[in-house]
């Protein structure tokens, strides 16, 4: 798998990954709403690098209640990401309860992309590979 880090700090890591063509988004650590949005402002300024359409958006490491994040997420952010060509999202579930009860609660303010939510890793690439063949814009769980 070629995969070029286009931006890494101790909350988030950038992927470029060309063999499967999307953005592979790894979160770490704690995450907070301040955080958070930092780290959606680089993601956003990536994107438009890359031509892709999809995204791989791994929290599997991500720890902590972000809940305060979950409306600016779902209403501000993924309307961005849709607005500069991002059509799917396969989103891994952190291991830790509070980030992945985050996660649910931000998909219940997403509306703008398909987003589908997975346990592991290999089933969230597996489902984006053919993730062209699906409508976009609807939220499933």
């Amino acid at each position: 798998m070629a995969m070029h880090s286009l931006f890494d700090s101790p909350h988030l890591t950038l992927w470029h990954d060309c063999t499967n063509q999307w953005l592979y988004v790894e979160w770490k650590g704690k995450q907070e709403l301040e955080v958070i949005k930092e780290s959606c402002t680089y993601v956003l300024q990536h994107v438009p690098l890359t031509g892709f359409t999809k995204v791989l958006n791994d929290s599997t490491q991500a720890v902590g209640n972000w809940t305060a994040a979950s409306e600016w997420l779902g209403r501000d952010l993924f309307p961005r990401l849709s607005a500069v060509g991002f059509t799917h999202m396969a989103w891994v579930y952190a291991v830790d309860f509070n980030s992945r009860f985050s996660i649910d609660s931000t998909l219940r303010c997403a509306t703008s992309l398909t987003i589908v939510t997975f346990d592991d890793l290999d089933a969230a690439c597996t489902w984006l590979q053919h993730a062209d063949e699906l409508q976009p814009g609807v939220v499933h769980r």
